[in-house]
């Protein structure tokens, strides 16, 4: 039994980490040391932060105050020249006075 559940959470654990959704870069703007960017295809409405709205859920943005944020902006860069899909983790939390997330994470995906 015990190693039914061990076999059952693995695969439940892969299944999770196999899902996340890639993203194409297709426009960057930098604004009042803002970064907002656009992604094809749009998330899900589920796993945006609740402060997004309809219309905005392909749009991400990118606090050039925040710590980190210049390599995640490289990073993002260098995703939209190549038209590489990256993986994005939002902060679950909206820019002052917006309706877009603001990004705690960008991955370079790699197959």
């Amino acid at each position: 039994m015990k190693t039914l559940l061990l076999v059952l959470t693995a695969l439940a654990s892969w299944a999770c980490f196999g899902t996340q959704q890639q993203y194409l870069v297709t426009d960057v703007q930098i604004k009042n040391d803002t970064v907002l960017f656009k992604t094809h295809p749009k998330r899900d409405a589920i796993t945006a932060a609740a402060c997004v709205s309809s219309q905005q859920l392909d749009h991400w943005l990118i606090d050039l105050h925040a710590k980190g944020s210049t390599n995640m902006f490289s990073i993002l860069l260098g995703a939209f020249d190549s038209a590489t899909p990256v993986l994005i983790e939002g902060e679950k939390s909206c820019f002052a006075d917006t309706n877009v997330e603001l990004v705690k994470k960008v991955t370079v995906y790699s197959n």
